[in-house]
């Protein structure tokens, strides 16, 4: 009897290991927490430092200036189930911005030098779309809000009116 119990647990063993392979599936709890804690880190690596700034042309005036962006308020989250087998799960995040800029320059490298930033301007609300892909939060699209209408951040009209000045914020 005992060699018999040992033959079939020695047959069961590659079957236990199969279902240890595979991870059980989340609960919604699970998911929820994981969309939080990417975008805790979402935002230690953006919309938090000065330092984070980026020179850009002004188009059509030629001129150059040096600009930065920071999380101005609270933010909103939402994560739904889709019947995608590739992206079972999205979530979206929702948050206000503050622009700060300093004056234009004729020159780069004058608006490089420059750090007298103007007292900040709320810019328009950002939404980031993700989706679960293999364990991981991936952007999918961005959308900026004006009037309370939602915008592509990447729609021909969006890019022919030029980034900054539309609201999409890198």
């Amino acid at each position: 009897m005992k060699i018999l119990a040992a033959v079939i647990c020695f047959l069961l063993l590659p079957l236990t290991a199969v279902a240890q392979d595979h991870p059980q599936p989340q609960t919604s709890e699970d998911i929820v927490g994981s969309f939080k804690a990417f975008v805790d880190d979402y935002f230690k690596k953006a919309y938090t430092d000065s330092t984070d700034y980026a020179v850009v042309a002004l188009l059509p005036t030629h001129t150059w200036m040096k600009m930065y962006f920071v999380r101005s308020g609270d933010y909103s989250i939402d994560v739904r189930k889709t019947d995608s087998l590739v992206s079972p799960y999205v979530g979206v995040l929702e948050f206000p911005i503050e622009k700060y800029s300093t004056t234009a320059h004729k020159t780069e490298e004058d608006a490089k030098a420059d750090n007298n930033f103007f007292p900040p301007v709320p810019a328009p609300r950002q939404r980031k779309n993700f989706a679960l892909q293999d364990n991981k939060w991936i952007q999918k699209s961005e959308q900026y809000s004006v009037a309370d209408e939602w915008a592509d951040c990447r729609s021909l009209a969006t890019i022919l009116a030029g980034l900054f000045t539309s609201g999409c914020v890198p």
